[in-house]
């Protein structure tokens, strides 16, 4: 990957891809290609297809037609999370954080540090801290997502997905 990287070579492309829901034509030969370390935004009308797009590229539906390639080579992803073990993490509008949890516990959600059948929350806390820390988005981590405003919490979605640590 850092060969792709260093070249700006992109990192996924989606090549003619179409999906149909019975008679329904969703999408119809999209092509598009992602860079490494770039951010990206489906822009579009309501029905315009982002949603159906986002949702072949993490593994929610499979394309009808067409090619998606991860650093060049062919996949088909048939679940989202074979999509998250190759590294790809979406970030919905529609936010999915657990409002009456910390800011931490959301963050780490699923990928808590375990001692034994316990968590640790020490440990936990500290590995969400060096996140925020190395993407340079600091938050108080004890606070309740559910008492932040909505600009906050898309961070915490951010910070979650950053922990996942996708290319």
């Amino acid at each position: 990957m850092l060969d792709n990287v260093q070249h700006n070579a992109p990192l996924l492309t989606l090549s003619g891809v179409s999906k149909r829901f019975g008679a329904t034509l969703a999408l119809s030969h999209v092509d598009v290609a992602f860079l490494p370390g770039k951010a990206h935004a489906l822009v579009g009308e309501n029905g315009a297809g982002k949603s159906t797009l986002g949702k072949i590229i993490l593994g929610i539906h499979q394309p009808s037609e067409g090619e998606i390639r991860l650093e060049g080579t062919p996949v088909y992803l048939t679940s989202p999370a074979e999509a998250l073990a190759k590294g790809l993490v979406g970030i919905a509008q529609e936010l999915s954080l657990l409002p009456e949890c910390s800011v931490a516990d959301n963050i780490a959600l699923g990928r808590e540090v375990a001692r034994g059948p316990f968590i640790d929350r020490r440990a936990t806390r500290a590995q969400v801290l060096a996140l925020m820390a190395r993407h340079d988005l600091a938050m108080e981590p004890d606070k309740i997502v559910g008492t932040l405003p909505v600009a906050e919490q898309q961070k915490v979605e951010i910070l979650r997905a950053l922990g996942r640590e996708a290319p």
